[in-house]
C-alpha cells in the first residue's frame, strides 16, 4: 500500500500554503487559508468557512486519484461551523464537466455520501442520511475492499454499504479539497489530516485516530534512489526526514546505506537533519572509526539515533489553558496532549549547583508568532504564575525507555517584546528561597487581604467585587495623566478612596485578561498606578475590588470588629526601644 496524498494543513494563522506530505503533488489554495484555531491534530488547519464559494485546495490530475477497480481510502477530519443543510459541500473530489466525473466525497441534500462515474457521465453513490454535530470534529471515511465492499463511515461508524465492484471512470480534471469543479459547492468549515490511500485502511467499523497520520511507502519504491534525488535537488516539496527514515529503518533490504550515508554527510539539503543520520552516533563508537564506517554501520545495523529523545515543553496558565510543544519536527502526543512542533522555542540549561538550598531556574525563549502565544496575552499578564515542565520523551523504538522529566516550575520574571519573549522559571527550591520563613510584628496587618490570598483574613473579596464599564474616555487636561491610566465609570456611586490600593481587571476589550492597581478612586474615576498596553475604549467592562491599607480604620470598613486584625498598633516603634534615660530630666 502508498499514501497517494497527505494533508497536515500544519502552519501559521493566515498561511495560503500547504503541502503534500506523501511528497507526491503540489498543492495549490485558492480564496482559503489556515486558521491556528482549534486544529484536531497539530498547529492548523484548512479554513473553509472564512473563504469565498469558489475557495478551494487543488491538486494537478495525477493516477493517485484513478482507484479503478481497486481498493482505496479517503478520510478527513472535518469540522462544520455552519449546517450543511439541503447543499451540497464537498470535502474532496475529482468531479468535473458533464463527461468527465471521476468521484465525489461530501454532503449532499442531508446525506454523506460517495458519488462515482463509471462512464464520466453517471453518478452512482453510496450513502445515508447524516447530520453533523456543529463546532464538533468528525472523522469521515470511505474505503473499498478486496470484497469489493463499498462503506461510508462517520467516527468510525459504518453510515452505508455496498458491492461496487464496478471500474470508475479514469477522469482528467484536478482534485479539489473542499470544493468540487462546480466552484460553489464549498464546505462550510475546517478540514484536518486529509489523506487517500490505494488500500482499504478498514474494511468495517474501527476506532478513529488519535493523531496524526504518517504516509507509508510502497514495498516496492526505490526508496534509495528517491532519497538521493531529494538530497540532490534540495526538493522542499518532499518530506525529507520521513523519507531518509524509512532508508534508516530498513524496510527495504537493497538499500545502499553507504552511499546513502556518504551524500547525507557530504552536501545534505537544508531540511535535512544530519546530526540525526550521522553526527550523534559517533559517540557510539571509538574515536578512531573511519566516518564512513561508522555511518554504514549505524545504517546497516539500525542502530538508534540518541535524537530519537525529543524534549516537551508545557505550559499551564492559572486559567487552565494549556500550551504543549515539542522540539520534534512533527506532533508529539505525549500524557495525553499534543505537542505541536516548534523549533523556535528553546530552553537554556538548568542552573546547577552543589550547596544545600540553591535554587534552579531556567529561562525559555520563544518567537511569539511560532508558538501561538500571543502578544496581549504576555502583556496582559495572562501568563503570569503559570506552571511549567520540561520532559525528555522517547518517539522512536527505544525498547519501552521511560521519559523523564528535566525540571518543573512555575514562571516568574519575564521579560517581551514584538517578536520574542523570555520567561524565567522557577523551581520548587527557587520558590522556596524568594519567601520570606518569619513573620515580622507589625502596628499594621501582616495579612494578606482576602480570603483567597490568605486564610487569616476574614474579608471575601467575591462579595466587594463590582463589574462596571468605561463611559468615557475623555481625560481632564489638567489631570496630566495618560489616557491609558485613567478609567471614567459615571456610573460609580462609591466614596472617594473606595477603591484605592485595589485590583481592576478588564474582562472585555484590547485588554481583556490584564489587570492593574488602583492608586486611587474618586467621583468614578480609577486612576491605575501603571498605563495599560491598550488603549481604553468606551463600552470595555471591568471588575473593580476594593484594597486595604492595612490599618485599623481600615480593617473596620469591611469588618465589624478588630478580632481578625492582624496587626499589632501598640507595639513599640524602634525609636521607643532604642530610648536610654535622660541624665538631665
Amino acid at each position: 500500500m502508498a499514501t497517494n496524498l497527505l494533508c497536515h494543513f500544519d502552519g501559521t494563522n493566515g498561511q495560503t500554503t500547504t503541502v503534500d506530505a506523501a511528497g507526491n503533488v503540489a498543492l495549490t489554495m485558492t480564496g482559503c487559508a489556515l486558521s491556528t484555531t482549534s486544529p484536531k491534530f497539530g498547529t492548523a488547519s484548512l479554513d473553509m468557512a472564512s473563504g469565498v464559494s469558489t475557495s478551494n485546495v487543488s491538486a494537478p490530475d495525477a493516477s493517485y486519484w484513478y482507484f479503478g477497480a481497486g481498493q482505496f481510502t479517503v478520510e478527513a477530519w472535518v469540522k462544520f461551523t455552519t449546517a450543511p443543510g439541503v447543499g451540497i459541500q464537498s470535502v474532496v473530489a475529482q468531479f468535473g464537466g458533464a463527461s468527465n466525473l471521476g468521484w465525489f466525497f461530501g454532503v449532499i441534500s442531508g446525506n454523506l455520501a460517495f458519488y462515482y462515474s463509471t462512464t464520466g457521465a453517471d453518478n452512482p453513490n453510496v450513502g445515508a442520511a447524516w447530520t453533523p454535530t456543529l463546532n464538533t470534529w468528525h472523522h469521515l471515511a470511505v474505503d473499498r475492499d478486496a470484497s469489493n465492499v463499498l462503506r461510508v463511515y462517520v467516527d468510525g461508524v459504518v453510515l452505508a454499504s455496498a458491492t461496487v465492484s464496478a471500474t470508475f471512470f479514469n477522469s482528467t480534471r484536478p482534485l479539489l479539497i473542499g470544493n468540487d469543479e462546480n466552484l460553489n459547492r464549498k464546505l462550510t468549515g475546517l478540514i484536518d489530516e486529509l489523506r487517500i490511500e490505494n488500500t482499504a485502511n478498514y474494511g468495517g467499523a474501527f476506532t478513529p485516530p488519535t493523531g496524526p497520520f504518517t504516509p507509508t511507502v510502497a514495498a516496492g519504491v526505490r526508496e534509495t534512489q528517491d532519497a538521493l534525488l531529494v538530497l540532490e535537488a534540495g526538493d522542499t516539496s518532499t518530506r525529507d526526514t520521513q523519507l531518509a527514515a524509512l532508508v534508516l529503518g530498513g524496510t527495504v533490504p537493497n538499500i545502499r546505506e553507504t552511499q546513502f550515508a556518504a551524500l547525507v554527510m557530504a552536501a545534505p539539503a537544508p531540511p535535512i537533519r544530519v546530526t540525526q543520520y550521522a553526527a550523534l552516533p559517533l559517540v557510539e563508537f571509538h574515536a578512531d572509526t573511519p566516518i564512513t564506517q561508522m555511518t554504514a554501520l549505524v545504517l546497516a545495523e539500525h542502530i538508534p539515533c540518541t535524537t530519537q529523545w525529543a524534549e516537551t515543553w508545557t505550559i499551564t496558565r492559572t486559567d487552565g489553558q494549556v500550551f504543549a510543544y515539542t522540539s520534534l519536527d512533527r506532533p508529539l502526543t505525549f500524557r495525553g496532549v499534543v505537542h505541536s512542533p516548534c523549533n523556535s522555542l528553546s530552553a537554556t540549561a538548568t542552573e546547577q549547583s552543589t550547596t544545600i538550598g540553591a535554587s534552579g531556574n531556567m529561562e525559555l525563549l520563544g518567537i511569539i508568532s511560532d508558538v501561538g502565544i500571543s502578544e496581549q496575552d504576555l502583556y496582559n499578564g495572562l501568563f503570569d504564575f503559570a506552571k511549567f515542565e520540561v520532559w525528555m520523551v522517547p518517539w522512536g523504538n527505544h525498547g519501552g525507555e521511560t521519559p523523564f522529566r528535566l525540571m518543573a516550575g512555575t514562571t516568574g520574571t519575564m521579560t517581551h517584546g514584538v517578536e520574542g519573549f523570555k520567561f524565567e522559571v522557577l523551581t520548587g527550591s527557587a520558590n522556596l528561597r524568594q519567601k520570606g520563613l518569619l513573620e515580622i510584628f507589625t502596628p499594621s496587618c501582616r495579612y494578606g487581604f482576602g480570603s483567597s490570598l490568605d486564610a487569616r483574613c476574614p474579608v471575601n473579596l467575591a462579595a466587594i467585587t463590582v463589574a462596571g464599564s468605561a463611559t468615557s474616555t475623555a481625560v481632564p487636561a489638567a489631570s496630566n495623566q495618560s489616557t491609558r491610566r485613567i478609567v471614567i465609570d459615571a456610573t460609580r456611586a462609591e466614596a472617594a478612596g473606595h477603591f484605592d490600593l485595589g485590583i481592576l481587571t478588564w474582562t472585555s476589550g484590547a485588554n481583556a485578561g490584564a489587570s492593574s492597581e488602583i492608586k486611587r478612586f474618586e467621583s468614578g474615576t480609577f486612576v491605575l498606578w501603571s498605563p495599560l498596553l491598550f488603549p481604553i475604549e468606551t463600552g470595555d467592562t471591568y471588575t473593580a475590588t476594593p484594597g486595604c491599607n492595612k490599618s485599623p480604620t481600615d480593617h473596620l470598613r469591611f469588618n465589624a470588629d478588630m478580632l481578625d486584625y492582624g496587626g499589632f498598633p501598640d507595639v513599640p516603634g524602634s525609636d521607643s526601644i532604642n530610648q536610654f534615660p535622660d541624665a538631665k530630666g
